[in-house]
């Protein structure tokens, strides 16, 4: 059994999140945190002591223009949100990483494919997914369509290149279909 630790907004800043977190630890033999990898050293500390505890980050790209809508530019920020990442890596930790595919990442997405790669292919999996239109911010959906279309069209020498790291190829045939 898995059990997942979510919330609407940073999971890891409710105040009860370390005690949930020792609670849900003891009680299943698998626990997902699903976060944006923000969290300063001290929840780091205890997420690296949860065993049986596996990270899902959810981070759009290795670079800093690729996280903006997550970071607003904030290089600090970003740079944690690395760092968070790479010591699960280290911790040998399985990782997933959602990546919303957007106008500021779909570019580079497969640069970001190879600085995961480098990072720790054998404990990271990488999910990306591509953002929809919604009415906060149509505009994001909007122009990220001709980069869909051109990943579209590399779905299988990406899949070739990184399979490793990704899901299961039929995976990327429904991200081409989209």
């Amino acid at each position: 059994a898995v059990v997942k630790l979510s919330g609407y907004g940073e999971i890891t800043l409710w105040k009860d999140f370390p005690q949930a977190l020792e609670f849900l630890s003891r009680s299943f033999p698998v626990v997902q945190l699903i976060s944006n990898a923000t969290f300063g050293d001290e929840i780091l500390r205890l997420i690296l002591s949860a065993r049986n505890l596996s990270p899902n980050f959810t981070i759009d790209g290795h670079l800093n223009s690729m996280n903006h809508y997550r970071t607003r530019g904030d290089s600090a920020l970003h740079q944690r949100m690395l760092h968070n990442l790479t010591e699960c890596v280290n911790a040998g930790r399985p990782v997933e990483v959602n990546c919303v595919l957007h106008d500021r990442n779909i570019d580079g997405f497969t640069d970001y494919c190879e600085f995961l790669m480098k990072l720790g292919e054998k404990n990271i999996m990488l999910l990306p997914f591509p953002v929809k239109p919604f009415a906060l911010a149509s505009d994001v959906g909007s122009t990220v369509r001709h980069g869909i279309e051109s990943l579209s069209g590399q779905i299988d020498s990406i899949w070739d290149a990184y399979g490793s790291i990704l899901p299961p190829r039929s995976y990327g045939s429904r991200l081409r279909r989209f």
